[in-house]
Parts: C-alpha cells; structure tokens; sequence
C-alpha cells in the first residue's frame, strides 16, 4: 500500500480481495494466506479441486506494472530454469504459476551471508541465458546478470 499511497491502500482494502475472488472463481482454485515476506506484489498458495497446487501473483493496476512483461519472460522461458505460467489475466494483474519446491528465496536461504545470494542469483540469471521469445521492451535476465556481477565485486 505505501508504495501507491492512498490509492494503494484502498486497493489492499477493496480492489485486492475483489480480484481474488474473481480469479478464484475464474480458474477454479482456492487461494490460501498471502507468503510472510512479500514485499510489492500480493503472492499466496492456492489449490485446485483436485488438490493440486499453484501459486497465485497478483499486482497493483498501475500503468507501469511490471506483471504482463515479467509472465511474458517466463512464459517463453517455458520451464527451462524458470517457474511455469499456468495462467495469465492482464486485466487482473495475476498471474497463476506453478509451486516449486522447497520454495524459499534467496533472503530466507541465505540470511547470513547476502553476497552468497547474490553470487546464486547472478548465476541462475546467466544460466537463464536469452530467450527469442520475449516481448519487445521486456526484462532481460542476462543484462541484470550482469550489473549484479559487476556490482557484487
């Protein structure tokens, strides 16, 4: 809420758990508590019918969200070293993907030593490589590789 103001707070309020229910409803899975250390997006476990898991992404509607590019990237990623789209709803800001395991970031994983979860992070984001798929204007994980490289030493 802080990073939008006032509007961001009426979104938590209002707008949040109205998009909820209607990706719940959409995609037929049932959302559970929102992960302890979020820090932008709304990010929560949810579970299909038939006791499947997913992960549910929601965003802030902003203009400039970062949501439609970031599930185009992992989209043409296709699950090589990147977590899976199920589904995508532009108009919702939310993004379904599939929950991988153990699930724990970087923070939690190397909580004593940061320059060990950058060192991770640059390395997954290089083995990511480039993707010809992505949208033009989109996020490229390489280049970020190599700012955080260049930075980390």
């Amino acid at each position: 809420g802080a990073a939008h103001g006032q509007a961001g707070w009426e979104w938590i309020e209002n707008g949040l758990p109205q998009t909820i229910v209607e990706v719940e409803k959409k995609w037929d899975v049932r959302c559970g508590s929102p992960y302890g250390n979020l820090s932008y997006h709304f990010v929560a476990p949810c579970e299909f019918a038939d006791g499947s898991e997913a992960v549910i992404k929601i965003g802030f509607p902003e203009p400039d969200s970062p949501m439609p590019n970031e599930a185009a990237v992992l989209t043409a990623y296709a699950g090589s070293g990147a977590v899976n789209v199920m589904r995508h709803d532009p108009s919702r800001f939310a993004t379904l993907l599939e929950k991988i395991y153990p699930g724990n970031s970087l923070k939690i994983c190397f909580q004593t030593d940061p320059a060990a979860a950058v060192d991770t992070a640059v390395r997954l984001l290089k083995r990511l490589g480039p993707i010809d798929a992505a949208p033009a204007g989109s996020c490229r994980p390489c280049r970020w590789a190599d700012i955080a490289s260049s930075r980390a030493t």
